[in-house]
């Protein structure tokens, strides 16, 4: 080792720890997103079949009754006589406080369900 390299290790270690860290908090964020998809597809799909049935059974439930966590979220059903459409989108969480994925052109996970209506 030459004299005036002594501790280089340590100090690259030391500048490599925060990129580390900041790669770690994207996939994180990235898998937190695709659960989000994946509960929005769920929860399209679970109104969806609820407006599919017949009206008779009761009033359709709410995107918060289907999923208490969808706070900030939004659900449209349009519907014919034949068919049910359901569009749920729900608002991106950041792991990060504060930060609004939105504004920094993060999509919000949305899943749209189709279904046929059931006859009365």
């Amino acid at each position: 080792m030459r004299s005036g390299e002594r501790g280089a290790e340590s100090l690259e270690f030391v500048a490599l720890v925060p990129l580390l860290a900041f790669v770690l908090l994207l996939a994180w964020q990235g898998f937190v997103l695709l659960n989000q998809q994946s509960e929005a597809e769920n929860d399209a799909r679970a109104l969806a079949r609820a407006a599919a049935i017949c009206s008779l059974n009761g009033p359709m439930p709410s995107l918060g009754s289907i999923d208490a966590a969808s706070m900030g979220g939004s659900a449209q059903v349009d519907s014919s006589a034949a068919t049910v459409r359901v569009r749920v989108s729900l608002a991106p969480h950041s792991l990060l406080t504060g930060v609004d994925l939105r504004s920094v052109g993060i999509p919000s996970p949305a899943a749209t369900v189709t279904m046929w209506r059931e006859p009365c």
